[in-house]
């Protein structure tokens, strides 16, 4: 049973946890953070040091002996200290060859890794809980602010094309503007609650008529503001993909599979009519509108593959700090940008670090995935979907990406709690 009182033991860690997500919606930007607060806890500083703060808490609450024991198995309790070396072992050997850079320039670039102990902190307060679904409703809620926040902001530019909140001092320099329309992040979390509201609403989790209007209209606004605030591309085409698996799986009746394929044929002629799929398509094209966008990142795609066979195990990149070595990091055409290229920027970056980092992870999930699926297909059919969520987003929208890996802690999380409670359930010892 959920305990909704404050727990002594717990608050520190809600509280981190609380202060990890609003940071990343940079507390919606409804004020301007004073001068000392952005310096420690911008966007860059916050990885590490909040990284270290989850590092103090697993320490403190004995986080190896906890995974050990509520999981059923070491894998975590193993993974989280050697992901804690590997930064280690990455620090010395930057500070070591890129000299010039201070080891906070360092620490800034490699930060989000030292954030997998945010997996013990979720799966603590899950089992305190009784479930993820106090913490999942509080992350849900604080992404539809953002939503809401995000429509208020393009009505208000469609309008008058002004800029709300602290949004006119953050991002008055760099607006970015498609289609005349201001174009503005999701966050990480807020592009997957529209996953998860979607699988909430289509499944009918939990049977409650209230939970499933509530997420019906979560997962609304979030697609409207995917498609005409955000309209990142790759975005679409990941949730989309994601949508479509949920649809076309996470069935068990015959009524079920006709509603899904009903869907997909309505969906399916309106995208054939509207002229929607071409116009995805030809952004892609190096002569259209977009094409400078789409010839960067093939550039790209060639410097970080040649840098990554240069040195194979810390990348040919390295954890290089821009201001000091611009070059190496950008390409001989000064227009090169890991972050365009995914997972192979990751590799130009920590070299095969990075398959531990994020390929580990990953395939895990998938092993659980299969054996969930044997017990119960819907919970085994979500699984699968974050599975395919992180793969078809690693091509230029990958999750160990400092902009996006807040969220990796957390499907990691719902993952492994969902292995526990399936074998629990099934009265089965075979958890992964």
């Amino acid at each position: 049973m959920n305990n909704y009182t404050i727990n002594k033991k717990t608050f520190p860690l809600r509280l981190y946890l609380a202060v990890v997500i609003l940071l990343d919606f940079h507390l919606f930007y409804i004020v301007k953070f004073p001068s000392f607060i952005e310096r420690y806890f911008g966007s860059s500083n916050r990885l590490w040091l909040l990284g270290f703060v989850g590092f103090a808490f697993y320490i403190i609450y004995k986080g190896s002996k906890f995974l050990s024991t509520y999981l059923g198995n070491a894998f975590y309790a193993n993974y989280i200290p050697l992901a804690g070396m590997a930064v280690a072992v990455l620090i010395i050997y930057t500070q070591i060859v890129y000299s010039a850079q201070s080891l906070n320039d360092t620490l800034r670039l490699c930060g989000q890794y030292l954030w997998y102990s945010q997996v013990f902190i979720y799966l603590y307060l899950f089992r305190s809980d009784g479930g993820p679904r106090r913490v999942l409703g509080m992350i849900n809620k604080i992404a539809i602010v953002w939503y809401l926040i995000l429509i208020a902001q393009y009505f208000v530019f469609q309008s008058s094309g002004s800029l709300i909140f602290d949004l006119k001092s953050s991002f008055t320099s760099e607006i970015l503007v498609r289609d005349q329309g201001i174009r503005l992040s999701l966050k990480s979390i807020g592009n997957f609650m529209i996953v998860n509201n979607y699988y909430y609403w289509y499944t009918s989790y939990g049977n409650n008529i209230k939970q499933k209007v509530w997420s019906l209209l979560s997962f609304l606004l979030g697609v409207f503001c995917l498609v005409f605030v955000q309209q990142t591309r790759g975005y679409m085409l990941v949730i989309a993909i994601s949508l479509i698996i949920i649809t076309l799986f996470a069935n068990d009746t015959t009524t079920k599979k006709m509603r899904a394929g009903i869907i997909l044929i309505v969906v399916a002629v309106y995208i054939g009519t509207s002229g929607v799929l071409n116009d995805f398509f030809g952004s892609f094209d190096l002569g259209a509108q977009y094409g400078g966008s789409t010839l960067a990142r093939v550039n790209a795609t060639e410097y970080y593959w040649k840098a990554f066979l240069a040195n194979p195990v810390f990348g040919g990149v390295g954890l290089a700090a821009e201001q000091y070595y611009f070059s190496l990091v950008h390409g001989p055409t000064a227009l090169c940008y890991v972050d365009d290229v995914g997972f192979l920027g990751s590799l130009a970056t920590t070299g095969m670090f990075s398959m531990f980092f994020f390929l580990v992870p990953a395939f895990r999930i998938f092993n659980v995935a299969r054996k969930v699926m044997r017990y119960d297909r819907k919970l085994g059919i979500y699984i699968y979907t974050i599975f395919a969520y992180l793969m078809f987003s690693c091509g230029s929208l990958i999750i160990i990406n400092q902009q996006r890996f807040v969220l990796f802690p957390l499907l990691i999380s719902i993952v492994e709690f969902l292995n526990v409670e399936v074998a629990n359930d099934n009265q089965t010892q075979e958890i992964v």
